[in-house]
């Protein structure tokens, strides 16, 4: 079984998130495995196309921080019409406690302390921190969360979510599941 969500000519990847096909599926014994470091592929390239997105479609120039505050807003102000705004602060804040021992401005970040104000001041974490570093850890967390996401609510519904939102997402159209 493959996730719904996939990017387009992209090799699909396993419920797990992990594209070794020697990797065996899911167990209850496999929790006990470690959690490898940062989402998956597939959610990974998910969330780099779409902080490119917003720091492109914007009419001013914007910062990867800005681009990223933005993308989780949209992002999270959509699904909290599921899982509403304080189920997503709580996914928000497990996405930030996977990803923050991989990128240090991260540590210093957390939700924001009001409903739908989902980051306090996350270009001012970033400040002294390379570019790039920053432009890998939003990406990692923002993939993290939609993997997140996907595990909570299904990649059915992660990808009509993200269509609706962003309809030139380069994903293909997810099908209803079987």
């Amino acid at each position: 079984m493959t996730p719904i969500v996939q990017c387009v000519d992209r090799v699909a990847v396993d419920p797990v998130g992990r594209e070794d096909p020697e990797d065996p599926p899911y167990t209850p014994e496999r929790r006990k495995v470690p959690r490898l470091p940062g989402p998956a592929r597939v959610y990974l390239e998910m969330a780099q196309w779409l902080l490119a997105r917003e720091m492109r479609e914007s009419t001013a120039i914007l910062t990867v921080p800005e681009a990223a505050e933005r993308a989780f807003r949209k992002l999270l102000d959509h699904l909290a019409r599921l899982i509403t705004p304080s189920g997503c602060q709580a996914l928000l804040l497990r996405a930030l406690h996977l990803t923050q021992s991989d990128f240090r401005f991260l540590r210093a970040t957390g939700p924001g302390l009001t409903t739908g104000a989902y980051f306090h001041a996350l270009g001012k974490r970033a400040e002294g921190t390379d570019p790039e570093q920053v432009q890998r850890g939003l990406a990692a967390l923002l993939g993290t969360l939609m993997e997140l996401t996907a595990l909570f609510v299904g990649d059915y519904l992660l990808g009509r979510l993200v269509l609706e939102v962003w309809p030139d997402m380069p994903i293909r159209e997810p099908s209803h599941p079987s």
